[in-house]
């Protein structure tokens, strides 16, 4: 937590929050309900929704570290 809360005030990722309920939607669909169709159906669509997030925060991260390590 403490982690993303600094990358967060870094600027590296948009938000530690988004993060982390794409975390917690991870786990639930991981450890949750295994044998629960439409639980897992609900879980891969949230998770499908989430791809973007995913995309935007990998994208800020890689043109900071870019611009960070461009230099050496």
């Amino acid at each position: 937590m403490d982690k993303l809360n600094r990358l967060d005030k870094l600027g590296v990722i948009p938000s530690a929050s988004d993060w982390i309920k794409l975390s917690d939607l991870r786990d639930s669909a991981v450890h949750e309900y295994p044998d629960d169709p439409e639980i897992n159906a609900a879980n891969l669509n949230r998770m499908f929704a989430g791809i973007a997030t995913l995309q935007h925060n990998f994208e800020q991260a890689r043109q900071i570290a870019e611009r960070h390590f461009a230099s050496t």
